[in-house]
């Protein structure tokens, strides 16, 4: 077996994961640090509801389900990253379900999905809408989104790789996050009802 991982943070991606996959425990380590700031800016975009401390576990959850189970991981049908994005989408459902007050639920009860995949088209559609939504933005506006809510980068290395302050930086990313949700604000709003009185 390897040597344990004292190189890791200069692993690429797929290095990394091989490395787990091939039993060596430091990988999972790195590979939480590195996926969960994303994961984290995913949740964000599919989820603008849920509470930040509610997002951050979920997404512990989802990246620590996912080092566990490696070894269901088929590169064949597709990347980590997407993996980790339906896994995050489960825990979200779970979650979901657990959440509802007694008191929101309707008299003739909870519709639920007859089988998981109606929900992973549910879930597969908000995110076509939320890149569909982001395509709608300034090319400034999508990278800033992407850099820091999908690849989990810090303020301070976008603000390096843009070459701004990290003040400004951060004020350009709320911008942003508000045009993002202005747009999925119009686009919720309920159309008036026709017909005659």
């Amino acid at each position: 077996m390897s040597q344990p991982l004292n190189r890791g943070e200069w692993m690429n991606d797929d290095e990394l994961i091989q490395a787990l996959i091939n039993g060596d425990e430091a990988a999972g380590v790195f590979l939480v640090s590195r996926f969960a700031p994303r994961a984290l800016g995913y949740c964000r975009l599919i989820a603008p509801d849920v509470s930040e401390t509610d997002r951050e576990l979920l997404c512990e959850k989802a990246v620590e389900t996912a080092v566990d189970k490696i070894d269901h991981f088929d590169s064949t049908r597709g990347s980590f990253p997407a993996w980790l994005r339906g896994i995050l989408r489960n825990e979200l459902r779970a979650w979901r379900r657990k959440s509802i007050p007694v008191t929101d639920i309707p008299e003739g009860g909870i519709s639920v999905p007859t089988n998981e995949r109606a929900s992973d088209q549910e879930d597969l559609r908000a995110e076509e809408v939320v890149s569909e939504l982001l395509g709608q933005l300034a090319v400034s506006d999508q990278l800033i989104i992407r850099l820091r809510d999908l690849e989990g980068l810090s303020y301070g290395s976008i603000a390096d790789a843009l070459g701004v302050n990290e003040a400004a930086c951060r004020q350009r990313h709320k911008r942003a996050v508000e045009r993002l949700k202005d747009l999925a604000d119009s686009r919720q709003t309920p159309r008036p009802k026709g017909g005659s009185q």
